[in-house]
């Protein structure tokens, strides 16, 4: 009887404790190793005041004539209030369109349609960016010059050949030596212009890359420093390109393909990701362009809900569209839309796409110009919408 009464009155004086302490998130419930019909083991646990762990409020003790149980208050860890503190800092400087990604990815990814919902989202904070960009909207004027210039050489080169055709009809030899004098100088000024169009696309293209991953970067935390478990095989040069080009990407997707293993190889050939037996290989060179694009298919493998939605977005796209074979292949088939490349479109028989991989190629890289993803709006809002919501 006195140790029930002893017991009691600690608890109400705890009780009390507990109810004026703010500072105390929840109270622990042990068990004291007593006689007992067993009905306190089955409460041992945490008992929060927000109402988790086994609810609130905890159980009174003693449960039962000489009863031994006890409990612990809970106090949040130092590291509870930092990460509070510097929530309650951020908050005040999340820019808007963040915040709105943030709802719309608490809602729920349920179709493709949601993450082109986020991808609109982004596409036009990066737009925006892009506007503002001096860099960009100094090259431009430069670019539709040139372009111009190219437009005027073409149509110049078309009305030389034109009269070059005449001119074997009739059978005038000088004639046609000097239009074949002035098409290859033509060929010259037309692959000066090329370099020069080609090299002013790279810096707009490698700008447009740099503020969509300052974008990503803002939405989600990017890469990890977790580490990779690379096969024996594995070379440090793809090593190397892999790891650069996969830590642009969001570190939950990072983390879970670190969880398995890959053999990452730079060889001569065609590149390609082997699913069954997680091999990557990424030629010997362009190999960080490479590298973006067959990651592509390794997400595809280790990030679930991805291949799904990428199949509702290629159905959505090409309804309607019968099988084509790719130019320039045999074998490779695809399904027509507006792609920025009929390869975008490809079809597998397997679930397999390259919607993702080339969208990670032009967003990741900018370096290349074999396919501009920025050309197809619709891909470039999907493969956003992944990387800033799934």
């Amino acid at each position: 009887m006195v140790r029930t009464e002893t017991q009691r009155m600690r608890t109400m004086a705890e009780e009390e404790v507990v109810r004026q302490d703010p500072d105390i998130i929840g109270v622990a419930f042990y068990f004291g190793g007593g006689p007992c019909d067993g009905s306190c083991v089955k409460l041992v646990g945490e008992y929060y005041k927000d109402g988790s762990g086994k609810g609130w409020p905890p159980p009174s003790i003693p449960i039962h004539p000489n009863c031994t149980c006890y409990t612990t208050n809970i106090y949040p860890e130092i590291k509870y209030y930092v990460q509070n503190l510097t929530k309650t800092e951020i908050e005040t400087e999340v820019p808007e369109y963040v915040r709105e990604i943030r709802e719309l990815v608490n809602k729920g990814i349920k179709d493709y349609k949601d993450v082109m919902n986020i991808g609109e989202v982004m596409y036009q904070e990066v737009d925006r960016r892009i506007s503002g960009s001096k860099k960009v909207q100094k090259l431009l004027p430069q670019m539709n010059e040139l372009e111009k210039q190219m437009k005027e050489l073409l149509e110049k080169r078309a009305a030389l050949k034109e009269s070059f055709r005449k001119a074997v009809i009739v059978n005038s030899p000088d004639k046609m030596r000097r239009i074949e004098y002035s098409l290859e100088e033509l060929s010259k000024e037309q692959q000066k212009l090329y370099k020069k169009i080609s090299e002013i696309g790279k810096s707009i293209r490698v700008e447009k890359s740099n503020i969509f991953k300052g974008v990503l970067k803002e939405v989600r935390q990017v890469g990890s420093d977790v580490e990779h478990l690379f096969a024996l095989g594995t070379d440090k040069k793809a090593q190397k390109a892999y790891l650069e080009a996969i830590n642009n990407l969001p570190k939950e997707w990072v983390e879970k393909s670190a969880k398995e293993p890959i053999t990452v190889i730079a060889k001569r050939g065609r590149a390609y990701y082997n699913r069954t037996t997680s091999e990557m290989v990424l030629g010997t060179e362009n190999t960080f362009t490479t590298a973006c694009h067959e990651i592509g298919h390794r997400i595809e493998k280790v990030v679930d809900g991805v291949t799904d939605l990428e199949r509702q977005f290629y159905d959505a796209r090409t309804a309607g569209h019968s099988l084509k074979t790719i130019p320039g292949t045999t074998d490779e088939m695809y399904k027509p839309n507006d792609w920025a490349d009929p390869y975008v479109g490809r079809y597998y028989e397997f679930d397999a796409y390259e919607i993702l991989s080339t969208g990670l190629e032009t967003l990741l890289d900018g370096k290349r110009d074999v396919i501009d993803a920025w050309k197809d709006p619709e891909q470039i809002k999907f493969v956003m919408g992944l990387l800033g919501g799934l």
